[in-house]
């Protein structure tokens, strides 16, 4: 048993959203490779640069968000279960 084994069980561990963090990856992908067909705008930041890397930009926000937000989300139900040992409120 390999330590890799642990480590594939929790990367792979069922999550509903993996398709959906997938997806938005890859949809930022694709809009980064818009930009860089489109770099002689950026001279004049013209709208063929601007609005691909805004685009692109928006879509790692959202990205970032469905990564972060249930990591979060069980960071504040820890905080709300009490300690081992101590008394309920």
């Amino acid at each position: 048993m390999g330590i890799e084994e642990p480590v594939d069980a929790i990367v792979t561990a069922s999550d509903p959203q993996r398709p959906q963090q997938q997806s938005v990856l890859l949809v930022a992908v694709v809009l980064t490779q818009v930009v860089l067909q489109n770099y002689d705008g950026v001279d004049t930041l013209s709208g063929a640069f601007v609005w691909p890397l805004a685009a692109r930009n928006l879509t790692l926000l959202v990205y970032l968000w469905l990564v972060c937000r249930p990591v979060l989300e069980g960071e504040a139900a820890d905080a709300r279960q009490p300690a081992l040992g101590t008394a309920a409120a």
